[in-house]
């Protein structure tokens, strides 16, 4: 697979569902809703000028249903990282340390 971004990163690749504790799958719901906003924040400043759907309320509000479905879309392909190396990051701070 090529990697679009040009650094080996694998969006995705992180333990199966199976291998988690309900607080760490919650952690790492959290963190892929977290960049599912963050993606989204950044798709109404890019298309804020793009009127798709026409304009009015009704166009508004499809144009925001458009941005929110892109989003969610896009973090849960694995989107930008952000979410993963988060969740990675809250993982690690979380174990605990045997001393």
């Amino acid at each position: 697979m090529i990697n679009p971004f040009g650094f080996p990163y694998q969006p995705g690749v992180i333990k199966s569902q199976q291998e988690l504790t309900p607080a760490q799958k919650k952690t790492q719901q959290t963190c892929t809703d977290f960049e599912k906003l963050m993606i989204q924040k950044m798709l109404e400043s890019v298309m804020s000028d793009t009127k798709l759907f026409g304009t009015g309320f009704g166009s508004d509000f499809y144009q925001g249903m458009f941005e929110e479905a892109i989003a969610e879309s896009i973090a849960k392909q694995g989107g930008m990282g952000l979410g993963k190396m988060l969740d990675e990051r809250l993982q690690k701070d979380n174990q605990p340390t045997s001393k």
